[in-house]
Parts: C-alpha cells; structure tokens; sequence
C-alpha cells in the first residue's frame, strides 16, 4: 500500500509517562509531497535499495554497505 498525501493520518497522542520521541510530528503538518512527485517512481527505488542493502548486510558484505 502506498502513501496517500491526500488522506488523513491518524496519530495517537503519546501516553502521560510515555516516550516523547516524534511528538514534533503530532497535529497538522505544513509540508507535503510536491506537486508532480513521482511517488511509485520513488516508492519502487526505495523497495529495491532496501532489498539490496539487506543482501548486502546478509551477506556480510563490507564494500557494499559501505558503498
């Protein structure tokens, strides 16, 4: 499933004596995908450099990972 820009997001509040990390990413945002953003384009090379780092990493391949 890809991203939607134009659907709204839930975002549970964090609890009282919770963790506070991302809480700068609670209510309404002011930036958004650009207009005429390639996002299967996007969405499809991040799928493949993920797979290729994780063979990588499997691997154990130093040079790669480093590369």
């Amino acid at each position: 499933m890809a991203f939607d820009a134009n659907k709204q997001h839930d975002v549970a509040a964090p609890a009282a004596a919770g963790s506070m990390i991302g809480s700068a990413l609670l209510g309404a945002q002011s930036w958004g995908v650009p207009a005429g953003f390639d996002a299967e384009g996007f969405l499809k090379a991040s799928k493949t450099n993920f797979v290729t780092l994780q063979d990588a990493w499997d691997r154990s391949d130093i040079q790669n990972l480093r590369g």
